[in-house]
């Protein structure tokens, strides 16, 4: 790839992982570019097949997460609230389900607990999303039966490591 620089210099010639000037100019300093690793294709889950349950009742934040992870190549499918989340994991069978911890008819918190307690649904990782980073919101997280627990502001690098930990984690189970 190959980017302009300010007036007066040439151009970076950059490469996967390292960079290199392809000036004399002493301003111009060679930075070093990192593929992220949920780019990379030596990632150990192949997100072509892998299908994500994202419950959500905010619109927005539903749109902007289930267009990033369809970026990425995963399939997903979205729910509003926690019945309809509890409904479309029967019928879609989703590898990983993202439970927002609010949602109306039916809050994320109960809604993990009756996924867990289905014998067909039961082996569904959930990563609980939520906007709470208070003491104990882990903890009531974790015992209601989620896998992995993601705050608001989502870091997506760091929901794609969790998912594909939890992905491998139940693939050796």
């Amino acid at each position: 790839m190959t980017l302009p620089l300010a007036a007066g210099t040439d151009r970076v010639e950059t490469f996967w992982g390292n960079a290199s000037p392809a000036t004399t100019d002493p301003r111009v300093v060679p930075v070093p570019i990192t593929i992220p690793p949920w780019t990379q294709e030596a990632r150990a889950v192949d997100v072509a097949t892998i299908k994500i349950l994202l419950v959500e009742d905010n619109v927005s934040i539903r749109d902007m997460v289930s267009r990033r992870l369809a970026k990425r190549g995963f399939a997903v499918v979205t729910a509003g609230d926690g019945d309809e989340a509890c409904r479309l994991a029967v019928a879609e069978h989703p590898d990983v389900v993202l439970m927002d911890l609010h949602l109306p008819v039916l809050d994320g918190l109960e809604a993990t607990r009756r996924l867990k307690s289905a014998a067909e649904t039961r082996d569904m990782p959930v990563i609980a999303l939520t906007a709470d980073a208070m003491a104990g919101d882990h903890e009531k997280a974790m015992e209601a039966g989620c896998d992995s627990y993601e705050t608001k502001p989502i870091d997506l690098p760091l929901l794609l490591d969790k998912i594909e930990a939890l992905l491998q984690r139940k693939a050796h189970s």
